[in-house]
């Protein structure tokens, strides 16, 4: 019985081991991702820019999970891509997913969330939608007031 026990122990032991292993892996290759994004983001890369700032998004998922403010971080970083390429559908789309996030925890977030509204207006602005764009920079300013 002793045994049993004891081949179990080490048995969870190497298990652990190995997620804290997998877990490394993971964070060491979004560390390369967030790296090649910014080089691919500066050159004006956009197309790889995109497929690197998804799977930014991917590995902050599997890593820290879909409502912390890492995850959020990199929703923004795919939105400012898209803004980037014109396609501001898809941005406001994903800068509305970051404040969604922060709101979840909105007092130790206000400042990303005053600036990623911020961007929401810009954002509306450069697509010519002025009413949302006002919208959404006044609820910008109504913010940063309060903090």
């Amino acid at each position: 019985m002793k045994k049993i026990i004891l081949i179990f122990i080490v048995l969870q032991i190497s298990v652990f081991s190995l997620q804290a292993q997998d877990a490394s892996n993971e964070k060491a290759e979004l560390l390369r991702t967030n790296q090649e994004l910014g080089a691919s983001f500066k050159a004006e890369k956009w197309d790889e820019s995109l497929k690197l700032a998804q799977k930014a998004i991917n590995l902050n998922i599997k890593i820290y999970g879909e409502e912390t403010i890492e995850t959020a971080a990199a929703f923004k970083n795919l939105a400012i891509i898209y803004r980037a390429k014109k396609k501001f559908d898809d941005a406001i789309v994903n800068f509305q997913k970051a404040v969604k996030i922060y709101r979840l925890d909105a007092d130790k977030n206000e400042k990303s969330i005053v600036r990623t509204l911020y961007d929401v207006a810009v954002t509306y602005y450069l697509n010519e939608d002025f009413w949302q764009a006002n919208k959404f920079g006044l609820e910008s300013l109504s913010l940063a007031e309060k903090v």
